[in-house]
């Protein structure tokens, strides 16, 4: 009798969808060294390993892990519970600035996720950079000031001396990354939410929707559960998928976590019309359907999926499956933790995790 491969993207999204009101058993565990070099692997390539972490502690599986897959899980979420720590300093910092020049900045995505602890601890969600939304016309103001707090242009992963002239960023909805050698994330200003943001969510709108927030002595906005979601959607599907060919398993996980906490908040028949009146109907139908497929995402009363979505979604299912690892990109660097790394490099020397311990080493010769 042959034994059934099982795929690695099935084994992790099953397991996922254990931080996400589903149960999850030991059985569903990877069973062989060769699943859970699979697993590891996808789970690194979207950033998910404090996630897949989370969801393991949710159900009382660390006692049936391998020890060096629980040591390294453990280190991941440390890591990164220290990087973030740092991250929301930073935010903290920046708003600051932004607010003496009269500036009350939306944080968008991970940035807003952090702040407005949409995650149990800071250290479940991987932020490869901050996002905040600032008005168009306060931009040149913005990079002046925050030229004279060590911000610099990031150029191939590195910071340049040079501010770019801010008439450059006609055609784009962000300002180039800048970053600071003080702080651990670069950040991106938005002066629009997304690429297509004229058709399916524009700053104004995004702005007087926002919830206000005083935080750490500071004032700022955070998006409405309803645009959360719908920004996740045109982010994750409309414009990395669409556009780049790339489909996140870490903002999927972060639209069906968003939806069950945000719950009653959500009005899911605007959002349903938003996309349909600006043509992207399917765009919605073919995400919510991949979500529903991969992490156990309940579609809400009155949302319709079409069959054409369940087709297309069962498609992309196939993208992620091999997808490379985002940990040989020096996007997510740990600089700046304060733990030592050398535990990290002890963990990964199991024979069966050689191919994701390189990956690994690449992100700490970076750091």
């Amino acid at each position: 009798m042959t034994t059934r491969t099982r795929s690695g993207l099935g084994i992790l999204g099953r397991l996922l969808s254990g931080a996400l009101g589903k149960a999850v058993e030991a059985a569903e565990l990877p069973q062989s060294a060769a699943e859970w070099q699979k697993v590891l692997r996808l789970a690194s390539a979207h950033l998910a390993v404090p996630q897949l972490r989370w969801a393991l502690k949710e159900h009382g599986l660390f006692s049936h892990l391998p020890p060096d897959i629980a040591e390294f899980l453990e280190a991941v979420y440390a890591l990164n519970l220290d990087r973030n720590r740092l991250c929301v300093e930073q935010l903290a910092h920046l708003t600051q600035v932004l607010n003496g020049i009269g500036v009350r900045p939306l944080l968008l995505k991970g940035a807003g996720a952090l702040v407005s602890g949409l995650y149990p601890t800071l250290g479940e969600r991987m932020v490869s950079d901050l996002d905040v939304l600032i008005p168009e016309p306060r931009l040149p103001e913005i990079l002046q000031r925050l030229a004279d707090e060590g911000y610099r242009l990031i150029e191939g992963g590195e910071e340049s001396p040079r501010m770019m002239d801010f008439a450059g960023l006609f055609g784009h909805n962000h300002y180039p990354p800048i970053g600071s050698p003080h702080w651990p994330a670069g950040v991106e200003l938005h002066v629009s939410p997304t690429l297509l943001a004229s058709r399916l969510l524009c700053a104004e709108e995004m702005v007087e929707g926002a919830r206000p927030l005083s935080w750490r002595q500071t004032e700022l906005l955070l998006p409405s559960p309803t645009h959360f979601i719908v920004h996740n959607v045109i982010h994750a599907f409309v414009v990395d998928f669409k556009l780049k060919g790339w489909l996140s398993l870490r903002q999927s996980f972060e639209f069906v976590h968003a939806a069950r906490i945000y719950g009653g908040r959500i009005d899911w028949t605007a959002a349903m019309r938003r996309f349909d009146e600006r043509g992207y109907r399917s765009a919605l139908g073919s995400y919510l359907t991949f979500a529903q497929a991969n992490l156990g995402f309940r579609v809400p009363p009155g949302v319709s999926v079409q069959r054409w979505d369940r087709w297309t979604a069962s498609r992309h299912l196939t993208l992620l499956a091999g997808a490379p690892s985002l940990l040989r990109s020096r996007a997510y660097s740990l600089h700046g933790s304060s733990r030592p790394l050398t535990k990290l490099r002890r963990l990964l020397t199991a024979e069966f995790y050689s191919r994701l311990s390189r990956d690994c080493m690449d992100i700490l010769h970076h750091t």
